[in-house]
């Protein structure tokens, strides 16, 4: 026997002492949440809706979601929260979810039987409010570091009750958004981008993405792509370009367009501009008539082009960009919110429906190339879009997800196996009142590359890309 080797390990036992436990424990731990991290991102996975129970109430329905460092959140009761309205002008207030941590099971230390460490943490999780500054032009709050952002509520001086259109759901926390991985997965349809810079101003990123990802924007049918934006000699400007909605002025990569006209609408209320690219790759922006932020959301959803919170699409050009430009003070756009609209096709005036350019959502249904039900939950439906040079000349697929499919958990994989969705793009329809992540409508393409796939999760009200 090696009596050496005995003493030792009698020697390391010795000397393991709490300190080594500790970060011992806490290496192992932060590892398993790193992985969370790395998958999820700061994410919701599944509930935390909220319903407006009166006046500045709101109850948020349990749910659960990965924290920003990898905890796990679960709350499995319904959260009652109240909101105050701001002492001056306007504010932006968070809603989240984030840990709440409580050292238990202490141990004695190893060397020292009068001092004890902790050997687990208790976990439970809590939803909270995070209130912001009061300002003529807010903005939201810092989160803490474990915070899972779920919604945003927009406040201001005297308000008394809250209304759907006070909730915001742009800053919400969802799967990939915050993942290291899957940011880089998104870099592949950041062409064309746009994103808000600031309060007033629209950042639009170019239009060919450098290497490793050297993809470029086209429309659809267009072979040539485009070179928005362009330098004062017509060249391709690997910029990102900026539209400031109070004064007109566009600055960054687009050298050759020239600054817009805004409309800045009266005290309180909100208009949408359309930015979108001509055939000549020079920006156009144009504007409905103003109304409510909700006259606005819905004049979006319904392409409505006369109505209170319309749209207006000029003919010939690729829509962009719906902007919601709201005035506080009718002198200042004081706050935008941004749908990214690059999904729809055709061109021409807007028409009632989806797609704008005449091709409705009505028009799209007459058209189904795969109907996907409930029994295809976690499947791999695979889509050929060469089908579509046979399907009566129509330059796109449809895919149709029953309204049973409108369910929390649902997952499905979409795989072009026909390497033509390039050129004839693959559209999804969600019925049942389903949404599409970041267009805020039932319809929108889903695949435009040639042998393309995307993965969409249902949290029971919008799908989104995973």
């Amino acid at each position: 026997a090696n009596e050496a080797l005995k003493l030792y390990n009698f020697y390391r036992r010795y000397k393991w002492t709490a300190e080594d436990f500790e970060g011992w424990q806490g290496g192992m731990v932060d590892h398993s949440r790193r992985m969370f991290e790395g998958l999820f991102g700061g994410a919701v996975l599944d509930g935390f809706a909220p319903t407006l129970t009166g006046d500045l109430d709101i109850d948020v329905s349990a749910g659960i979601a990965s924290g920003p460092t990898g905890f796990l959140n679960v709350v499995d009761t319904v959260s009652s929260l109240t909101f105050t309205a701001p002492s001056a002008d306007f504010e932006r207030a968070l809603v989240v979810v984030r840990p709440d941590l409580t050292p238990t099971d202490m141990i004695t230390k190893p060397t020292d039987v009068n001092t004890t460490v902790s050997l687990t943490t208790e976990q439970r999780s809590e939803v909270a409010i995070i209130r912001g500054a009061p300002s003529a032009t807010p903005d939201y709050p810092a989160t803490e570091p474990n915070d899972v952002i779920l919604f945003g509520v927009r406040l201001a001086n005297g308000q008394v009750t809250l209304a759907e259109v006070d909730l915001d759901f742009e800053v919400r926390d969802l799967p990939g958004k915050n993942s290291n991985f899957q940011q880089d997965m998104a870099k592949f349809d950041d062409r064309l981008r746009p994103y808000r810079y600031d309060n007033e101003t629209v950042g639009l990123k170019p239009s060919q993405l450098s290497a490793p990802f050297g993809r470029v924007f086209s429309y659809v049918n267009k072979k040539s792509p485009s070179i928005y934006p362009q330098d004062s000699s017509n060249n391709y400007n690997h910029a990102d370009t900026f539209f400031n909605m109070t004064d007109g002025a566009i600055t960054g990569g687009d050298e050759i367009t020239a600054n817009f006209t805004p409309t800045i609408p009266t005290a309180g209320n909100a208009i949408v501009a359309t930015i979108a690219i001509d055939t000549n790759d020079e920006a156009v922006v144009t504007y409905g008539t103003q109304g409510a932020r909700a006259d606005c959301l819905r004049g979006i959803k319904d392409q409505n082009t006369a109505a209170a919170g319309s749209v207006n699409i000029q003919d010939n050009t690729k829509p962009i960009a719906f902007v919601i430009c709201f005035s506080g003070d009718g002198v200042n756009i004081t706050e935008i919110d941004i749908i990214d609209c690059r999904g729809m096709i055709g061109t021409g005036t807007a028409a009632a429906g989806l797609a704008g350019g005449g091709n409705t959502s009505t028009y799209l249904l007459e058209h189904i190339s795969t109907s996907i039900t409930e029994d295809d939950d976690g499947k791999i439906v695979f889509v050929d879009s060469s089908d579509t040079v046979a399907n009566n000349g129509h330059n796109y697929l449809v895919v149709q997800l029953a309204s049973s499919c409108k369910k929390a958990g649902f997952k499905i994989t979409l795989k072009d196996i026909g390497y033509m969705a390039g050129t004839y793009p693959i559209w999804i329809i969600c019925l049942g009142g389903a949404t599409i992540e970041d267009t805020g409508f039932d319809a929108g393409i889903v695949i435009d590359s040639d042998g393309g796939s995307i993965n969409l999760y249902c949290d029971g009200t919008t799908y989104y890309f995973i």
